[in-house]
């Protein structure tokens, strides 16, 4: 009497695939997620280069940003460097 494979012992071609080249499925997938990463940094820098130079390059700051830096009070008096200082 010949018994019939388990469905286990015989797996698709879709499962020997994935047995026989997880690590390079692996590598592409990371791969692929790199490119995808890259890609949307790259269209945001895009952007941020296209509105700068709509601006001219000025008025990307706050006039509350140009004025002091973002440091507390008593850094700046004890630990921040005389010619900042004298800038203020």
């Amino acid at each position: 009497m010949t018994e019939t494979p388990a469905a286990h012992d015989n797996p698709s071609r879709l499962g020997r695939f994935i047995q026989n080249y997880s690590g390079f499925l692996s590598s592409f997938v990371i791969g692929v997620a790199g490119l995808v990463a890259t890609s949307i940094w790259q269209f945001r820098q895009a952007q941020n280069a296209e509105r700068l130079s709509t601006n001219g390059g000025n008025g990307t700051r706050s006039s509350a940003s140009r004025s002091s830096p973002p440091v507390p009070a008593w850094w700046r008096r004890w630990y921040w460097p005389r010619h900042a200082r004298e800038s203020w």
